[in-house]
């Protein structure tokens, strides 16, 4: 067999979505806080801004006091930061899983809606650019690094 069929044949063999699902899991967290700074900034999943807006203006105005992100009245969903902490990411076969764990997700869910979880088109990007992509090429040149003629 030939270099190139070598070659070739060494290159079709790359665990590509292995390597995928390996960078994944090592970014965990930060996918988890790319969730959590999105609720910081009052943007669901979509992009859209949280709603409903505050009620109380003495509230809103205290709370943009405290995170100037969001759109004056906009929730950030934060209070205790309980919630934003039990943010989790599970890597599994088929993607990534998140879900919040906190008491009160099933309330916020309620009140919020059910884009409060998960990544914003954004925020995929750039986890795919600029943490699973390196990660991966890392992957593959090491992988091919250990080939030898």
């Amino acid at each position: 067999m030939n270099a190139i069929q070598l070659l070739k044949r060494r290159l079709l063999s790359i665990p590509i979505e292995l390597m995928i699902r390996d960078a994944a899991e090592a970014n965990k967290d930060v996918i988890e806080d790319m969730n959590s700074q999105q609720l910081l900034k009052g943007t669901y999943t979509s992009g859209r801004d949280i709603t409903p807006t505050y009620r109380n203006p003495i509230y809103a105005a205290a709370k943009q006091f405290m995170n100037a992100r969001p759109k004056p009245g906009v929730p950030d969903i934060k209070l205790t930061g309980a919630y934003h902490e039990s943010i989790t990411a599970t890597v599994t076969g088929g993607g990534i899983s998140m879900e919040a764990t906190d008491e009160k997700a099933q309330d916020l869910e309620d009140k919020y809606g059910n884009e409060l979880i998960g990544l914003s088109e954004e925020s995929r990007g750039e986890l795919a650019h600029g943490y699973i992509k390196p990660h991966v090429l890392e992957q593959v040149y090491d992988y091919l690094s250990r080939w030898r003629q």
